[in-house]
């Protein structure tokens, strides 16, 4: 479920990201949760008006419910201005959750946008 961008952002991070990120996912399969992601952004404007769009063009076409946090902070990913509130700059981290019949492949969908994208 983790894609090769995940995977190095977690190598390349602390040891604290890495077990948080390694616990949750444990703890969120074993209970039911949400499947999530942590990602950076890397776009030297971070995400803004026209990311934002592209971000929320590529979420409409999932059924599942997908949301976007920063420093504590949650948006429903298929609202622009939503996503755009949170004021996500470059070199922050984002963690995105699917919760849906579509999940995975939403999943998959956002990492690979984000990957080429931001």
């Amino acid at each position: 479920m983790w894609d090769n961008t995940t995977i190095t952002m977690l190598l390349e991070g602390t040891r604290d990201t890495l077990y948080m990120t390694l616990v949750s996912t444990f703890f969120g399969y074993v209970l039911g949760l949400p499947l999530g992601i942590l990602l950076a952004v890397t776009d030297k404007e971070g995400i803004h008006a026209r990311p934002a769009g592209e971000l929320i063009k590529v979420v409409k076409g999932f059924n599942s419910t997908i949301k976007i946090a920063k420093d504590g902070k949650e948006a429903d990913c298929k609202r622009m201005f939503a996503v755009m509130g949170l004021g996500v700059k470059n070199g922050q981290e984002v963690v995105f959750t699917f919760d849906g019949e579509d999940e995975d492949a939403a999943c998959e969908a956002v990492s690979k946008f984000m990957k080429e994208n931001l």
